[in-house]
């Protein structure tokens, strides 16, 4: 991405390489072919409240939620309010396979939860 300055605004945009799916599709399907091999893909958000998959895979049992910042504390970094839409929309497309990976290991991760039964 490039960062150019306009009117005192950073301005966020894809390079054409990037909206060049053979640039962007080999890398994509390599990862999802990698994280499909591990046994237990997890989103962090989800361990601590539902812990079982990684019971159920290593045996662990002792869980405990923490959430530690180093600043002390937890700070909304909510980029909608801090950045324009067009700048807004730039990132979102710049993440766009990062948060299709996101999702696709969480509902993996969700599925192994609630169809343990069915998988097994």
């Amino acid at each position: 991405k490039e960062a150019l300055r306009s009117g005192g605004a950073s301005r966020f945009l894809l390079s054409e390489a990037e909206e060049d799916e053979s640039v962007w599709r080999q890398p994509f399907e390599q990862a999802i072919r990698t994280l499909a091999r591990f046994d237990l893909v997890i989103p962090m958000e989800l361990l601590s409240d539902y812990p079982k998959p990684l019971t159920d895979l290593l045996g662990w049992e002792k869980f405990e939620k923490s959430h530690v910042v180093p600043s002390g504390q937890v700070v909304n970094n909510n980029a909608s309010s801090e950045l324009s839409n067009e700048e807004y929309e730039a990132l979102w497309n710049g993440n766009s396979l990062d948060m299709i990976l996101y999702y696709w290991t969480r509902a993996v991760y969700l599925t192994r939860l609630h169809c343990a039964s069915i998988l097994n």
